[in-house]
């Protein structure tokens, strides 16, 4: 019978929390080290007003790779300093994998990060970054944390992990194997970038290249017909989409832009809802379709072959935009941070118009106009009615979408297999040191 209750010694109690009582012992196919015999925690703190703004600043520590960023401003409290093969700690996200191995030869960070120094001479600082990475140590960390506001993961709690450590040559043996995976996933990385679409589409449209070169005179003049708004800083000094091969539009001519709505709904008609994180940033596609009633109020609608660009920074920079597609009852609900684009189809399909959207070049050229405060930035509606779009034949349109659509069906089946062979490279590493079982994809 299953035992339902477990009793422990009051005089053997360290913790306060539960969550310290239910954690597993994690159990290693090489002799298990606590990490206090192989961190040390550094304390070399500098006072902010003594800060040295050559060192490095540390701003973020990516999650899921532990990538580490920087900034240039100067802190306002006083920061740590870290050496090169430190491990850098977030107490506040380890278990979420904000920790990475230092690769330059001093930073400096705030105080809600804690630099380790590795004392254990036998550990090799990407294989320890590796252990630590693995989702079964990630899983027993967050079992073990209490739970609450921004709680820390402070020295007196870290040390109390251990990881599978085996000797420098199997540590090198099983890095070299995890290395040559990452390769094989390096080789194809290339194919999976979206610059393959850009460049089919100016190669195509014959695009000039945009000039990011402002006249430096004292006086500058313009046709009131080139002006965006009566905001001096958004003059048009060029077309987005500037080429000799084909005649130009402004978008206002061939579109509706925030149309209403054409279908009538009941209040019990259930529509789909499409929320802004529903939008691929990396292709531009729908991840997922959910469903609301039609008496929803608050929201932007659209319909089948609507083309949604998100206005908002920084979604606008990340490329969120969609033709939208297979909607319940032919509606959908969406962010009132979209706009709606319903295109004539008899000149211009949806499909072209949305590769066109996404390129880097108009995004770069939106951002010039947008307005209101620096956190909530919007792109002006007037952008897209003035932005001048190149217009080949219907037909033409039709084959520039299909070679598209095939690069870009090309660029996601490239991306899946090399997320594939990076999780697998990370799975085996997990599955040579730990004893796991039903590790999958």
């Amino acid at each position: 019978m299953k035992e339902k209750l477990a009793f422990t010694h009051f005089s053997t109690l360290e913790k306060w929390y539960i969550e310290q009582y239910l954690r597993k012992e994690l159990q290693g196919k090489f002799p298990m080290l606590p990490l206090s015999k192989i961190l040390q925690p550094r304390k070399e703190r500098v006072f902010s007003q003594e800060y040295n703004s050559d060192i490095p600043l540390v701003s973020k520590i990516r999650f899921v790779d532990g990538k580490i960023f920087y900034r240039t401003a100067k802190p306002k409290n006083d920061v740590f300093l870290a050496k090169k093969n430190d491990l850098l700690v977030s107490n506040i996200n380890f278990e979420k994998g904000a920790f990475c191995i230092i690769d330059k030869d001093l930073v400096a960070c705030s105080t809600d990060y804690q630099p380790y120094k590795i004392i254990f001479n036998d550990i090799l600082p990407q294989y320890l970054n590796l252990c630590l990475r693995c989702n079964v140590f990630l899983e027993n960390v967050a079992v073990a944390k209490p739970k609450g506001m921004k709680v820390r993961a402070k020295w007196e709690f870290i040390k109390t992990f251990s990881i599978p450590v085996p000797s420098i040559e199997e540590q090198n043996e099983l890095l070299a194997q995890y290395n040559e995976r990452l390769l094989k996933a390096e080789l194809i990385k290339d194919d999976c970038s979206y610059y393959h679409v850009e460049r089919y589409i100016e190669n195509h449209l014959m695009l000039n290249s945009i000039s990011t070169e402002r006249s430096n005179s004292i006086l500058n003049f313009t046709e009131s017909s080139e002006l965006f708004t009566w905001d001096v800083r958004n003059r048009s000094d060029h077309k987005v989409f500037q080429t000799s091969k084909y005649v130009q539009k402004p978008l206002k001519f061939l579109a509706e832009i925030n149309p209403s709505l054409t279908k009538k709904l009941k209040n019990d008609d259930e529509v789909t809802f499409i929320p802004m994180e529903c939008v691929s940033d990396l292709d531009g596609n729908i991840k997922e379709r959910r469903t609301c009633k039609a008496e929803k109020k608050g929201f932007t609608k659209f319909e089948n072959g609507d083309v949604i660009w998100a206005k908002i920074t920084p979604c606008m920079q990340n490329g969120k935009a969609a033709v939208v597609c297979e909607l319940k009852n032919g509606v959908g609900y969406g962010s009132t941070e979209f706009y709606v684009i319903r295109t004539n189809k008899d000149v211009l399909l949806p499909e072209y118009l949305h590769y066109l959207l996404r390129m880097h070049r108009v995004r770069e050229e939106a951002v010039n106009y947008f307005s209101g405060s620096a956190g909530q930035q919007r792109v002006r509606k007037s952008f897209l009615e003035e932005l001048s779009i190149p217009l080949p034949s219907l037909e033409e349109q039709r084959l520039i979408v299909e070679q598209l659509d095939e690069i870009k069906s090309n660029i996601i089946a490239n991306r899946d297999k090399t997320e594939n062979l990076y999780k697998q490279a990370k799975q085996d590493f997990e599955c040579a040191i730990f004893k796991v079982q039903n590790v999958g994809l």
